[in-house]
């Protein structure tokens, strides 16, 4: 969340573009104002089952994240696939014509996306986003009681910078094995053995055609997805214009 609310005040998503479909919050309504601790929410009742009571925004948008009381949607992912990122041991594994062991690296990378798709994982992360996003349209609406000069819409930048990040983890993914995959059966072909070169490139072809199936991800299903009246089955949001914010949405 330390991201998010540090993209709603420069307005930069995660891929590095500027946000156009919500204004920037100024910084001194975090540092000075410190409007999600205030006690803005004395008279919104809890909106998700075992929720925290509390009247401060910054309390109610951790505890839908979950806490000791809601742990319905808690989502734990092993450490091994927590995150999608360029690993500095690759070039060593390359280096030292350990093949095999960068290839169950990228296959690691790969395995975050097939947690992600599995169904029930899916349905808890949908929850999750939409618990979030009712405790920030229950802030935005005591902010414009509170602030009614300033445009604060914590809601929509919720949903934009989700969508990003949603399309540009993919995108660093997807290249991430493509540079790898493509400089593991390189090396293999230049300094090995004809034949367990040819198994090492089979081996490659593999994966990028996993990776292609699976790291495909539908960002919008998964940031609207869900309503309270269907759990889980995908939402008509009524725009379609979620996509134009400067995201290599796929």
């Amino acid at each position: 969340m330390k991201q998010f609310f540090a993209a709603t005040t420069s307005g930069k998503l995660p891929s590095g573009a500027t946000a156009t479909k919500f204004t920037p919050v100024p910084c001194e309504f975090y540092a000075k104002k410190k409007i999600l601790r205030q006690q803005l929410l004395a008279n919104d009742e809890v909106t998700f089952a075992g929720g925290i009571d509390s009247p401060q925004p910054e309390v109610r948008i951790m505890d839908a994240l979950g806490s000791k009381t809601n742990t319905e949607d808690f989502v734990l992912l092993q450490e091994q696939i927590n995150g999608m990122k360029a690993r500095d041991s690759m070039q060593k594994y390359l280096d030292e014509r350990e093949y095999t062991t960068a290839l169950l690296e990228i296959k690691t990378a790969i395995a975050v996306y097939s947690y992600l798709r599995d169904k029930e994982v899916k349905l808890r992360i949908q929850r999750i986003i939409y618990h979030v996003r009712q405790q920030l349209k229950l802030t935005d609406a005591a902010l414009f009681v509170k602030y009614p000069g300033d445009a604060i819409d914590l809601t929509s930048a919720w949903d934009k910078y989700l969508l990003n990040l949603l399309s540009h983890i993919q995108s660093k993914s997807r290249l991430f094995i493509g540079i790898w995959l493509s400089a593991i059966k390189t090396k293999a072909m230049a300094e090995d053995d004809e034949n367990y070169a040819k198994l090492i490139e089979e081996l490659c072809d593999a994966l990028e055609a996993q990776a292609g199936t699976i790291i495909n991800l539908d960002a919008k299903e998964i940031v609207h997805g869900y309503s309270e009246d269907d759990n889980g089955d995908e939402m008509d949001t009524g725009d379609d214009s979620d996509n134009d914010d400067g995201m290599d949405i796929d």
